[in-house]
């Protein structure tokens, strides 16, 4: 600042307080404008934050529709298991009456041999 010099002594006085009162704005705006860069750097750094957290964002935002999209598919699967395994014990229980029927055709037929069998050795003898 330009300093206008008086030739009284108050005047000198007062040009004295007026240059220890610029000194100390001079040392408020140093700090002023250190605390501004830190506070740029910080927003900086801030505003960085920010892009990264909209991103994962999306991120989530897709995997959570894939999560969904896999949940129905694991239901649909489900279902077609739950199906299919009504499907096989309706097949046990027909493939169980075949076994019946394979006891019943394998007990005639071993009655059909052994009388076949009984006429074929009786035939000598109704001669």
């Amino acid at each position: 600042m330009a300093y206008k010099k008086f030739k009284t002594t108050k005047n000198i006085q007062i040009g004295a307080l007026i240059e220890h009162f610029d000194e100390k704005v001079d040392l408020v705006l140093e700090q002023f404008g250190t605390v501004n860069k830190k506070l740029d750097k910080h927003e900086k750094i801030l505003n960085e934050h920010t892009e990264k957290l909209d991103k994962y964002e999306i991120i989530l935002t897709k995997n959570s529709e894939t999560l969904e999209n896999h949940s129905k598919i694991l239901k649909n699967h489900s279902e077609i298991l739950k199906n299919q395994s009504e499907i096989l014990k309706n097949h046990g229980k027909v493939l169980e009456g075949h076994g019946k029927d394979l006891k019943d055709i394998k007990f005639s037929l071993k009655n059909k041999v052994d009388r076949n069998e009984f006429e074929t050795r009786l035939a000598p003898f109704e001669r």
